[in-house]
């Protein structure tokens, strides 16, 4: 009776050791996160970049050749530009709702359009510098796309964010649907 009583006490005693181990590691573990947390939440930024109203860009005009497409893009707006993102579909179907190609790899070099990190910019300077009322035209090489059905445009602006210039996608508000027609 006494050998029983003893071997419960000890299987008792190693029952409790584990169960401090499990919850140690479940306090580290939640409090590791909160540390992660907090210092994620310092490093990310707090305030969303956006373009200023009265912000506009729109295809003026646009030709296809072979496996080529020139757009014409017009400022229409009260800002300078600092480029733009451009996506293109080759869905047919009626549901055309979202361009998904993007066409950032596909333009052709020209004198004011530069790739930088997704999306075209006018000048290598970091500066908006296609200024209302101005138009230019950039040319895409479609080959390996299919045929274009339609292209989605945003302006894009250099915004002053705590002294730095940073690159901001004007973003849905301001983005343009153009459809494609070409034989």
């Amino acid at each position: 009776m006494v050998k029983n009583m003893l071997r419960e006490i000890k299987k008792n005693k190693l029952g409790v050791s584990v169960m401090i181990g499990y919850v140690l590691l479940i306090s580290m573990a939640v409090i590791m996160g909160g540390v992660l947390y907090y210092w994620m939440k310092s490093y990310v930024p707090q305030d969303q970049l956006e373009c200023q109203d009265g912000t506009s860009l729109i295809v003026k005009s646009y030709s296809c050749a072979g496996n080529s497409l020139n757009l014409t893009l017009l400022n229409n707006g009260r800002f300078n530009l600092g480029g733009y993102y451009i996506y293109a579909s080759n869905d047919s179907s009626q549901n055309q709702s979202l361009a998904t190609i993007n066409l950032y790899n596909n333009i052709l070099q020209s004198a004011d359009g530069f790739k930088n990190f997704g999306s075209i910019i006018f000048n290598k300077d970091n500066n908006n510098s296609f200024p209302p009322g101005v138009q230019t035209t950039h040319q895409y090489n479609l080959a390996g796309v299919g045929r274009v059905y339609f292209v989605e445009i945003s302006p894009a602006r250099y915004e002053d964010y705590k002294g730095k210039a940073r690159f901001a996608s004007c973003g849905n508000q301001y983005k343009i649907k153009e459809k494609i027609v070409c034989s």
